[in-house]
């Protein structure tokens, strides 16, 4: 019925647990998320390397507003 979680997916979903993260993708030793600030009025993405657990952390160009969590990225999450 559950299918088991290891590797990189545990990793990411540990991660997740420890910082409040909803939404991510894993792909492959990296995992992806974005952060939107309204009164900033900018989105970060930020990629974690699964293997060493630094988090590089980058602008977006555009202002995307805060997501449906509905269980997909809703912005170009890498693939």
């Amino acid at each position: 019925m559950f299918r088991e979680i290891k590797g990189y997916e545990l990793k990411a979903l540990q991660f997740a647990e420890k910082y409040g993260i909803i939404e991510y993708v894993v792909k492959g030793n990296k995992m992806i998320f974005y952060t939107s600030y309204k009164a900033e009025m900018r989105t970060y993405k930020s990629v974690v390397n699964l293997d060493t657990m630094k988090e590089d952390v980058e602008v977006m160009k555009r202002y995307y507003t805060p997501f449906k969590y509905i269980g997909k990225c809703q912005v170009n999450c890498g693939g």
